[in-house]
């Protein structure tokens, strides 16, 4: 596929298929879910809308008519693939979205006075449950100058990545925050607790709100947290280890290390940090983290 020639040659030289695959991929497992939109063209669009962010700071100077080229070229290659997965999760888990809203509807209206006094029980058990299994995991946070304005924490829990939680911001104040939960850990609570999945994760989603989300807060130091919004991984993928920086390394040495495994080159990654836009420490362990999980996770 050809690029509009009004795209610089330098923007095109560097559009290398395996790396955006690479990232669409990213994107759709750790950003972006299907549950959040009404249909497939409007989640491949938003897919196609972030990736443009994403390289936006690759590419110095575009002009609006280049981001929007920039944008259709996305579109082109991935919107077929983008498309496919949107509805393969549809036909997957179309029921769950709405039963989960029945189900907060029927907790909050108290339909039923009975079984909403057995869901307090119920809820406090499974609580202590979550507490407990949650105890010995790994809480990896991400800051907003590594989550481009946002927050995010991703828990590990017996070697692997159990819930990733987003908290979003537009113009510095926060938005909402969304959670990703591993499909096993559902499971788990169903049949222990002889539960429906979309109890569950009305569960998980208070759970966290009333526990995590206030701890989370003091080590961020943010205000006004809470949870908007539940959906399962589309797969779960084993932990990776928080990357260090390597004692003695020097600057040249992680600017050659991100043009090595970006499309960055080494002028555009000097003008990033001169700016101010990324700190070098940040960026490099970023392309790390990325490099890590390429290898781990094969994409």
């Amino acid at each position: 596929m050809n690029l509009n020639e009004s795209i610089p040659p330098h923007v095109r030289r560097r559009l290398n298929f395996e790396l955006l695959k690479d990232d669409v991929d990213s994107v759709i497992d750790y950003v972006i879910t299907p549950a959040w939109y009404e249909n497939s063209y409007e989640f491949a669009s938003e897919v196609c809308d972030t990736m443009v962010m994403n390289y936006v700071d690759t590419f110095y100077n575009l002009k609006p008519e280049e981001k929007d080229e920039l944008y259709h070229y996305f579109f082109d290659m991935f919107s077929e693939y983008l498309v496919n997965y949107y509805n393969e999760w549809k036909n997957k888990d179309k029921n769950l979205d709405e039963e989960l809203k029945k189900m907060k509807s029927f907790i909050f209206e108290n339909e039923n006075k009975r079984f909403t006094k057995n869901s307090d029980q119920l809820q406090n058990v499974i609580y202590q449950y979550l507490n407990k299994r949650f105890s010995t995991g790994n809480r990896q946070i991400r800051t907003k100058k590594r989550n481009y304005g946002n927050l995010g924490e991703l828990w590990c829990v017996d070697g692997n990545e159990t819930l990733i939680v987003n908290y979003y911001f537009e113009d510095g104040k926060f938005d909402q925050g969304i959670i990703l939960v591993a499909k096993e850990l559902v499971s788990d609570i169903q049949k222990l607790f002889s539960v429906r999945e979309a109890y569950t994760m009305y569960i998980i989603e208070e759970w966290y709100d009333d526990v995590m989300v206030p701890e989370f807060q003091k080590i961020v130091g943010e205000n006004n947290l809470d949870i908007d919004k539940i959906n399962t991984m589309s797969k779960t993928n084993k932990c990776i280890p928080e990357p260090v920086k390597p004692e003695g390394i020097t600057d040249d040495e992680m600017i050659e290390f991100i043009t090595k495994n970006t499309l960055y080159k080494k002028d555009d990654v000097i003008k990033t940090i001169q700016s101010g836009k990324r700190d070098l420490d940040d960026f490099y362990l970023d392309i790390v983290d990325t490099v890590n999980r390429r290898k781990e996770h094969g994409w």
